[in-house]
Parts: structure tokens; C-alpha cells; sequence
């Protein structure tokens, strides 16, 4: 009834509107935003008791899918783009690498962001049975800002192995030192873990982060330790935000002092500046 009341209301004036050619376009104008006010009132409700539950299904999800062990022993299957069934291919056994091995191989499968180890990255067909694996983050020195579109699938790259698993192994292109920090699956993700932060954002004091993966070429993953304790969470830096520096030394496990500039509890979302 009331959206019918403001109807009849608003009739006059989209009435005097139409009668004018040259306000035609300020009526439309004005019946375009009215319309999209009504529907933001009906939607935004719903929108907002679904968007928690979507980020914590999300977030499950893509913790299954890394630790499932059909993720590590995949690569076969989706090696598209790199010719590895030609007669007489021999294939050598992953297992006989070293970290710090020089290898050539071709960019095979692409993982998007947040569906593979470290965020997303690609595979890389070294000749062994099982194809190294090289993250975003691991793709260039510094932070890439070619973005993740940078690798075609086919194309030669010569990498070093990084690190070795139980089911897999990972390779970098980055140069100089491979010692990196553990990885860290298990980021809070609950309100409670974000409310810690309440009183840092209020008193506007800086923290020192840890850089944890880049996001395409929109910015990067910092993780943040609680000043009472618990788990950590991830706040997201944006390229816009960046130290000047950081563009040429940004790695995973670098140390950044931070300020938050934006928590939002419901959606678990931290977003970080630094200082300029």
C-alpha cells in the first residue's frame, strides 16, 4: 500500500515529464532510480542473511578441495595444452627432485583463485609423472601486476622446485632465496574471530602482517594474528594501498606493517592501507 500511495503521488510529475520532449530523459532518469531504491528495499534483507552463509560455504569448500588428495593426483587428467602422450614419452618420477632443481616445462591446466593450493595457480609439465605445481604468488619476483592471465597455457617456462609434499610438489620462478613460511589453511572465519579487531580499527594503531597471497592483480592477502589470541584472518591490501617498495619485494611470508581502514564483522571482511 505504500509503494502505492507514493505511486499516485509521483504520477503527476512523470505525467508533466512526458508532456515536455526535452524532460523526457529527467523523467526516465527519476522513474529508474525510484524503481531501483524499491527493489534495493526488498533485496538488500535477503541479501544480507544470505552473503555470511555463502562466505562460510565458500570457504569450506575450497579447504575440502585443497587437502582432498584427487586434487594432488589430478594433474593427468587435466593436462590440457601439453602434448605428454607421444610414443616413446618417458616420464621420470617427481619423487627424484631436490628443492632448488632447475627444470623446463610447459604451463598445462590454470587454477582460479581460491580452487587450488595457494589460491589458485598452474600446473607445470616438467617431464616427471606428476606436474609441479606453480602459485600465483610464485610466478614472477615482486607482486604481478601482469595479473593471472600472465601464463598461456603450452607456453615454455623454466622454474625451480620450491617445496615438496607427500602428494605433490610446488615450483616458483622467482629468484634468490626458497625458504617460505608455512602455509596456513586454517584462517578464522567466524564473527567472533573478525571482533578482535573492533578496538585496533577504533584506535587506529598499526599492526605488523604477514603477506599470504596475492589476489590477481587487484592486491594481496595479509594474515593478521589477534592481540588477545586465537586464529588468524586474512585482510586484503589493495594495489592502490601499497608502501612504495612493495610492488618490487611483495612474496609470500614478507613482513608489512598495516592499519585497517574498513571491518566489517558480518561479512568477515578486513581491508588494510599502509603507510604511503
Amino acid at each position: 500500500q505504500a509503494i502505492f500511495c507514493l505511486l499516485k503521488l509521483l504520477r503527476p510529475l512523470f505525467a508533466m515529464a512526458v508532456r515536455r520532449p526535452c524532460s523526457q530523459l529527467l523523467g526516465l532518469a527519476i522513474a529508474c532510480a525510484f524503481w531501483k531504491q524499491v527493489c534495493l528495499a526488498f533485496l538488500e534483507p535477503c541479501l544480507d542473511t544470505a552473503r555470511p552463509a555463502w562466505r562460510t560455504c565458500r570457504a569450506a569448500r575450497a579447504r575440502t578441495r585443497r587437502s582432498s588428495p584427487e586434487f594432488e593426483t589430478d594433474y593427468d587428467e587435466d593436462r590440457e595444452g601439453v602434448d605428454s602422450t607421444e610414443p616413446g614419452d618417458e616420464r621420470i618420477l617427481w619423487t627424484s627432485f631436490e628443492v632448488g632443481d632447475e627444470l623446463d616445462g610447459r604451463v598445462g591446466k590454470r587454477y582460479k583463485k581460491g580452487s587450488g593450493p595457494g589460491g589458485g595457480g598452474y600446473w607445470i609439465d616438467v617431464g616427471a609423472d606428476k606436474g609441479g605445481y606453480l602459485e600465483m604468488i610464485e610466478q614472477q619476483d615482486g607482486f604481478p601486476a601482469s595479473g593471472d592471465g600472465r601464463l598461456l597455457k603450452g607456453q615454455s617456462v623454466t622454474v625451480r622446485v620450491l617445496e615438496k609434499t607427500e602428494n605433490l610438489f610446488y615450483v616458483t620462478r622467482r629468484t634468490g632465496d626458497l625458504s617460505r613460511p608455512p602455509r596456513n589453511e586454517n584462517f578464522g572465519f567466524e564473527p567472533a574471530d573478525f571482533k578482535q579487531f573492533l578496538d585496533t580499527k577504533a584506535s587506529g594503531q598499526w599492526l605488523e602482517g604477514e603477506v599470504d597471497n596475492v589476489l590477481g592483480i587487484r592486491g594481496l592477502w595479509v594474515k593478521l594474528d589477534p592481540p588477545s589470541g586465537g586464529k588468524s584472518v586474512r585482510g586484503f591490501l589493495s594495489v592502490e594501498d601499497f608502501a612504495d617498495g612493495l610492488m618490487e619485494t611483495a612474496r609470500r611470508g614478507l613482513k608489512v606493517k598495516v592499519q585497517i581502514s574498513e571491518l566489517d564483522v558480518d561479512n568477515r571482511r578486513i581491508n588494510l592501507v599502509m603507510e604511503k
